[in-house]
């Protein structure tokens, strides 16, 4: 009996992925284990302390709380995603990249509020500085209205002072000039007497002595 060529070739088994040789492998040990005495024993003996097994209102109390706690999570993401800038046609917000670009707008609003609390702190320097230079501005000028305030009282009683001063003067002067009229008066009627002949120096009441004879010698030379 010949014997084909392909009878002295080696043969070999089909090629096994290692995924599924360790699985194997976790399910032979797995079932060793379940057979052990110790697992079976325990598995039959009822369960004495730890947790009581939930009630079906615990569970559908608790399956209610997940429940509200992701249409919250829900609410909170649409949320974040109504806030965050429009992305391109046809691309949309996942929970990662809403994250991520929720992230990048915080980053970006704490920026913008240190920017502004740095502006906010240069722009009170400068109004306290503005206020401290208004203050001394205020106070000399308090000052100097105080000086101008008592010139102009002083200014105010010397006025006072003068204009009575003037208004005396102005009466005397007036009183001059009433004597002065009278004297003139007197010596156009003394000349006129003398022009007449009249010698008689009764005849020129107001007159003094003095003066009638001195008026009587310069007519006699």
């Amino acid at each position: 009996m010949e014997r084909t060529p392909a009878a002295h070739l080696p043969r070999f088994a089909p090629e096994v992925p290692a995924s599924t040789t360790s699985r194997r492998r976790r399910s032979k040990r797995s079932d060793a284990h379940a057979d052990s005495p110790k697992i079976q024993k325990s598995m039959s003996q009822p369960r004495t302390g730890g947790r009581a097994p939930r009630s079906a209102e615990q569970k559908v109390r608790i399956a209610k709380s997940a429940a509200n706690r992701r249409a919250k999570d829900r609410n909170s993401l649409a949320e974040i995603k109504g806030r965050l800038p429009p992305l391109e046609y046809g691309e949309e917000y996942n929970t990662g990249t809403a994250l991520a670009g929720a992230l990048q707008r915080f980053d970006r609003d704490e920026q913008t509020i240190r920017a502004l609390q740095q502006r906010r702190s240069t722009l009170k320097s400068q109004v306290d500085q503005a206020e401290g230079m208004l203050s001394v501005q205020r106070a000399q000028w308090a000052k100097e209205r105080d000086t101008l305030v008592g010139q102009r009282d002083y200014l105010m009683v010397e006025t006072e002072a003068t204009r009575d001063k003037i208004a005396n003067m102005t009466a005397r002067s007036l009183e001059m000039e009433t004597e002065l009229q009278r004297q003139r008066g007197n010596l156009r009627h003394i000349r006129t007497g003398l022009q007449q002949g009249e010698t008689a120096p009764s005849q020129y009441p107001g007159m003094p002595g003095s003066l009638w004879g001195s008026h009587m010698t310069q007519s006699h030379r």
